[in-house]
Parts: C-alpha cells; structure tokens; sequence
C-alpha cells in the first residue's frame, strides 16, 4: 500500500537553542496513525503488569515481581533496630540455589531429528544440526549464561529470553610509525579506518517486569497478538549503535509523559507535543522498546517515544523464523494464566513467619543477656555503670532487678518447636534438608534419606519440565538463526605488501589493508568430538558457497590424514 508523502517539518522555537523538530511533525499521516495505535497498544499491555490480580495474591505483577526478587536476594528490610532487630534467615534464597544447582547439573544438549517436507527421515542433518546449536553455545558461553536465566525461572516462575544475531565492529590494528617523542602535530591517525564484522548468535535475558504481551490469559506466548520489550541503556551506548540511523536526531533526552497523549482525557499535553515513552527514564539513560507482532509480519523500535522504523517493517528480518524471537521458560503454570508460579511466591508467607519468629527469639535471648531493668535504689544510673566488673556505691542488693518474668526473657522448648515447624512448612514447598545436603536429624538411615531425595526430585519435577520446554524452544530459534546467518559469507578485506626503498632497493617491510579489495569466507569450526568407531577426535565444519568446487571423497580422506598427523588425533571434515 503506497505510502503518504511526508509533510513540511514544523519547529518549536527556544529561545537561546538551536530549532528542533518533533519526531511527530516529520511523520508521515500513515506513520501518525501507526504511532497513535502503537502508544494505545503499549500503554495498555504496560498497565496490565499495574493491575492486581488474584494469581497474585490481588498485588500487581510489578510489585510481585519486586517481592519474589528481595526473597531470593535475602533482602534484609529496614527497620528501627532502638526497638526490634534487623535480622534475615535467607531461607529461601538457600533453597532457590538448591534448586539451581539440579537444575544447572542436568544435561539439556539437543537431540535434533531432521525430516523433509514429506516426513521423510533426512540421516545425518539432525545430528549436524545438534554441533552447530552445542558450538554456538560455546561461542557466546552460555553455560555461564544459563545459571542468570535458570535463576530467573526459580525466583520469578517465569523467565523470558531472547534469541538475537550479534554483530559487532572489530577495529583492524592500526599502525603508526609516530613515538613519543616527536611533536603531537605530527600523529596522523587511521584515515580510512577498517573494520572486521563479527557475528555470533546469542541469548539474552530479559527481566519479566519489562515484558508486554497483548493477553495476560494466554500461556502459549506465540499465540499473542503482540509481544513487546522494553530496556533502559545508558544514553551514550544508545547513541553508539542508532546513532547513525535517520531518524535519532529526533530522539528526546528527558520524556516524563507515560500516558497516552491521544487521550481526551490527557491534560499533561502542551499543543502538539505527543512526545511519549513506555517507561520514565533517569537522567542520562535512554528507553528502548521493541514491538513484534508475529501475525503482521511487522518490528517497530521506538526510542523515547520515537519510531526509527518505517511502517510495516517485517518481523522475519530478525527472526528468520517468523516466530516471536522471545522464548518464555514457565516454572509450575497457572491455568489460562501467563506467569507461573516461583518459589518465593509460595513460600513468602512462611518466610515472613520464620523471621518473625527468628526476630522474637533474638529479642528473648537479647532480654536474658542485657534485661529491661528498674531501679528502686533512688540513684541515676546508666547502662555503663551496671556494666560487668563496675563498682557502684550506694546499691544495696535487690536496689536494680527485672522487670519482666523469666519465661519472657528466655527461649522455651515451645519457641524453638514452632521455629522448627515454620521451617518444614518451607521445606514441605521447597526441598527438604536432607536433598540440600545441610544437617541431618539424628538416627536418620541412609534409606530415610534416599527416600526423602527421590521425594523431593518429584516435587522438582514442574521445574524439569519447564526447563525442558524453555530449551526446546531455544534450540528451535537458535536452529533458524544458525540456517540464516552462518549460511552466508562474510566480507573480508586482503592485505598489500608495503614496500620501501632501502638504500635503493625495494624491500617488503609489512603489510597494509587494502579496502578495495575483498574476498569472500565463510564460516569454519572446529569442535572435539567422539567418533562412532569411539575414538575422539577434531570435527571440522566447514561452510561453502553453491559456486565451490568439493573435493572428492579419495581427495578428502587425504586431507583428514593429513590433518590428523598434524594434530594427533582423527579428524573428519563435513562441508
């Protein structure tokens, strides 16, 4: 559908500034329309996370959120220690990396199967498939990745993460022949700089606060009509990497409007000033929202309010798969519900009762040591003066004594059986003792102990199958972002040789990049690997254009041999 023509740029006019425009005055009248469905749909999705609801016990999503994240934190809350104690068990912290550490000792390495259109079984492309997801793990570390997300899936119930390609500009070495000791004048710097585009496919994290979807009823997350996600970044690394994009010099620094300027009801507006965003921002800091709507085919990044792409832009330019490139991982779902539930959520109650009651006992156990006391003798007295080996004169015995009876001021077997009773009451939600490895009540046999295990490994089974699930859909994404960026070549710049007359004769004396002239690579791995014959060895993928000419199996096989002496160990090449 042809798009209107763009009409004449009005400006404010500040006084003592230079004249800037308003991102909505170079709008174009279908972008104004895309913009004012795009502020009424990201308002509304933001202020659903502000609604409370029953799933969470009638707090919002947000404050939830903030809750179960100070449990597993083992946030130790202020408060006026002149009459209570600031003291935090950490229980719940404890059996959140209990739970991590199963979590993250289980092996979750796809296992692909490759099938044609017809379902037809295609022998080999499955397990080629299974290297190339296990290398491009290893390339952007997720093993140290996973521990961050895993523990967002405890703590929260539900975790979100992105599957995007990276690129990033490598500076080539620069070389210069100035030192310090000549005059700065005379440095002349890289004139025309170059720069290696590296790529790789990564995972990242999202916080579930900043995570919008169109039904909060919805557990499929694909099924949504709209997913968006939001993140506030420094000013200066926003700049860095949209700051040659068109439209960022539209970009405000401060926007404090999170209402929907379009509103009837919206008085905040000064005349035709829409300037917006999701989030308010800090000073220095800039709001990134990025709006998927899977079933359009259309990607929107808005900036501080501000739409730096044009109408209609596809989805599928950065998600080949045309899926929502967000793959959400759901601890123990709720029915017809979009969040899960994580073990603070369940267990906060009981938290708040164990230290409470732990505060209590510290209070008796302080009374007995330092007791409220009274003073008959007539005398001002100070705590410095009752102090151990003080000499007082004018006391006589019985002049100072407790105020309070003794069964207040000293711990009873019934304290220490309601503490230990809370204390089941976590374990019974979470995992027990004896599975985190702590202390052992006494004439416990090993079988008690085995059988509590195998118990609590049942109890952990939600939490395997969510993991489970969010891996599958990783690996789905990471298949589709491997098939269509390590498919293509990369372009590469060649090197001149730099030749300088020496006492009349020409000599090499380095080399320098040419950037007129290029050449095509593709990609290349190597990963260790254990053979079907059981021996290990180096497994080489190498990735060619239709245009290259493939060995033949006898050229191959006297390649690998002569690789294999080289290296020490069998080596097989796939191209």
């Amino acid at each position: 559908m042809p798009r209107a023509t763009k009409p004449v740029v009005e400006t404010e006019k500040n006084e003592g500034k230079r004249e800037i425009p308003k991102a909505w005055d170079i709008y174009t009248d279908d972008e104004k329309e895309d913009y004012k469905e795009i502020v009424l749909t990201l308002t509304q999705m933001r202020d659903n996370l502000r609604r409370p609801l029953v799933e969470f016990d009638d707090v919002t999503y947000i404050m939830q959120y903030e809750e179960n994240r100070k449990a597993d934190l083992a946030y130790n809350r202020p408060i006026d220690e002149t009459v209570d104690f600031r003291v935090t068990t950490g229980l719940t912290r404890e059996k959140d990396t209990t739970i991590l550490s199963t979590l993250t000792n289980m092996n979750y390495q796809p296992n692909i199967t490759a099938f044609d259109r017809d379902q037809t079984l295609i022998a080999g492309l499955g397990e080629e498939m299974e290297d190339l997801v296990v290398k491009s793990r290893e390339l952007e570390n997720w093993e140290e990745k996973r521990v961050s997300i895993y523990r967002e899936f405890i703590a929260q119930g539900t975790v979100f993460v992105e599957e995007m390609y990276v690129e990033k500009a490598i500076p080539k070495p620069f070389d210069t022949n100035w030192t310090p000791d000549k005059p700065i004048a005379e440095f002349k710097g890289d004139e025309m700089p170059i720069y290696d585009i590296e790529g790789k496919c990564e995972t990242k994290l999202h916080l579930g606060k900043y995570v919008m979807f169109s039904s909060m009823n919805e557990e499929e997350l694909q099924n949504n009509a709209v997913v968006a996600v939001y993140e506030e970044v420094d000013w200066s690394l926003a700049q860095s990497i949209y700051g040659n994009w068109e439209r960022w010099k539209y970009v405000p620094k401060d926007v404090t409007n999170v209402e929907n300027p379009f509103n009837e009801n919206q008085t905040t507006r000064i005349g035709s000033d829409y300037s917006w965003n999701t989030y308010k921002v800090g000073k220095g800091k800039c709001g990134i929202t990025r709006m998927f709507k899977r079933y359009c085919n259309e990607y929107q990044i808005i900036i501080n309010g501000v739409m730096m792409l044009p109408c209609d832009f596809p989805l599928t330019k950065i998600s080949p798969s045309g899926l929502y490139p967000i793959a959400k991982g759901t601890n123990e779902k709720i029915q017809n519900f979009a969040y899960g539930k994580g073990i603070p959520s369940k267990t906060k109650v009981d938290q708040k009762l164990y230290d409470t009651l732990l505060r209590a006992m510290v209070g008796k156990a302080w009374q007995s040591y330092r007791p409220t006391l009274g003073n008959r003798s007539g005398n001002v007295l100070s705590r410095d003066m009752i102090a151990s080996g003080q000499m007082i004169h004018g006391i006589k015995q019985n002049d100072i004594f407790p105020l309070l009876p003794a069964q207040m001021t000293a711990l009873s077997a019934g304290d220490i059986s309601m503490f230990t009773l809370v204390k089941e009451m976590i374990n019974d939600k979470s995992v027990s003792d004896s599975y985190a490895a702590q202390t052992q009540q006494t004439n416990t046999t090993a079988t008690q102990v085995i059988n509590e295990q195998k118990q609590t490994m049942l109890k952990l089974g939600a939490s395997i199958d969510g993991i489970k699930s969010l891996e599958k859909r990783l690996t789905l994404l990471r298949i589709y972002n491997i098939i269509a960026h390590w498919t293509k070549h990369d372009t590469n710049f060649l090197e001149d040789e730099v030749i300088d007359v020496i006492d009349g004769v020409n000599v090499v004396t380095g080399k320098k990049v040419n950037p007129l002239k290029t050449e095509k690579k593709y990609k290349k791995f190597t990963q260790e690997k254990s053979f079907d014959e059981g021996k290990k060895g180096y497994k080489i993928t190498q990735f060619t254009g239709s245009d290259a000419k493939w060995p033949s199996i006898r050229e191959q096989i006297k390649m690998e041999e002569n690789m294999a002496e080289d290296l020490g160990k069998p080596v097989r090449c796939h191209l």
